[in-house]
Parts: C-alpha cells; structure tokens; sequence
C-alpha cells in the first residue's frame, strides 16, 4: 500500500509518519537540526522579530547543506500582515537565491501578494521547483502561479464543503499540486488524500502513487 506523502507540516511526526512527512523548521525554534529523515529550512515573516534575523539565518545557511534538509522555506510574502514588504521580500529573495545554490526546492508561504510572487519569480529567474502551500483561493487569482510552473499545495481547506480550494482542484493535472497538513495532525493527511480522491473520481491508491512520484522527483527523497 502507497503511503500519503504530506510534504508540509509542523506537527513533530511520530515513528509511524516520520518518512512520510517532510517537517518544518523554523529557524528560530531550533538550534540544531532535528533528527528526522525530510526537513524542510526557512525564516517565515510572521516570526522576523522572534529572533535576531541574522542569527536566524546563519542557522538556515548552515543546515542548507544537510542530506535530510530536501527544502528550503517556508518563506514568502504576507501583505495580510504588519512587517515591511520591502524587508519581506529581502528576506525572501535570500531564500531563493539559497534554494538554487543548494539546488533544492522552494517552499512559500504567500498571502495576498499572487502578483508579487510572479514578479519575484522573474526578477529573480529562480530555476527551482516553487510549491505555493496551503491554497485555498480562486482559480483566477492562482492562474498566473500556474503559468510560471508553480505547484500548488493542498490541505485541510479540501475538507470544507465550499472552499475555492475543492472547486480549483478539480481544474488542475497531476504533477501540479501536492497534499500537506500545515499546522494541524499528521494523521490527517489520510483524510486529505481520501477526499481529494473523492474529489477528482481517481482510486485513492493511483493517486498517492502519482504523488508520492512527484514527490521522489521534486524532493530527491
């Protein structure tokens, strides 16, 4: 049987989920890297004054080069916020420049700046793999995202009723989304990969089978 591949969470996996869970460190958190097989590295703006940010980042170059570190981020963009977009997007594009360095994958948290995102993206002419996380919004404001090959990363927001998140989905190829539990469970990326199933009309095997592929490819794990 095909395990569900979660590639973003803050839940601390147990034994069972641990290799199939790619967890994220916040900088300020941590002073050493946790012992798990997948992590994934970045400096979030909501936590910019939690730590010294150039003590934060020391640590994310430092780990950058780890064999189990398969990302780097979460880090973004949040306009729905109180911190400088100027000092924002700085703090961003260190993320990645790093991420083409080390040649791994970029995980982004973005938050009312779709547009911005792309703008960075070209000036930037990142090489990478992007993967937006936690999508919940309209299929027209994420179509630029998709144009520029940027993932989309799916969670809890699947299990709502009327979410925009169930409605684009539906809209979207395999090899351009992704599944994850963000700040809730790990267990319940199994009810995340069942109602996506659900969702699309595909065999709920097939299609952890269809990411867990993606996620060999995009993540080298």
């Amino acid at each position: 049987m095909n395990k569900p591949f979660n590639i973003h969470s803050h839940d601390f996996p147990s034994e069972d989920f641990k290799d199939q869970v790619i967890y994220q460190v916040m900088a300020h958190e941590y002073e050493t890297l946790p012992d798990l097989p997948n992590l994934s590295i970045g400096i979030h703006p909501w936590h910019f004054e939690d730590q010294n940010i150039e003590d934060q980042w020391a640590k994310i170059e430092e780990w950058s080069g780890a064999e189990n570190v398969v990302a780097i981020g979460e880090s973004g963009l949040d306009y729905a916020i109180n911190q400088d977009r100027k000092f924002q997007e700085e703090i961003f594009i260190r993320h990645i420049e790093l991420s083409d360095q080390t040649k791994k994958p970029l995980i982004i948290h973005c938050v009312k700046a779709h547009n911005e995102l792309v703008r960075v993206r070209k000036k930037t002419r990142a090489k990478q793999q992007w993967i937006v996380h936690g999508v919940n919004q309209k299929l027209k404001s994420l179509t630029s995202l998709l144009e520029r090959d940027i993932i989309l990363s799916f969670g809890k927001a699947l299990l709502e009723d009327k979410s925009n998140a169930r409605k684009v989905i539906r809209e979207l190829g395999i090899g351009s989304f992704l599944f994850e539990t963000d700040d809730q469970e790990n267990k319940l990326i199994n009810t995340i990969y069942q109602e996506a199933a659900n969702i699309l009309g595909k065999n709920e095997e097939q299609l952890k089978e269809e990411i867990g592929y993606l996620c060999t490819e995009i993540f080298d794990i």
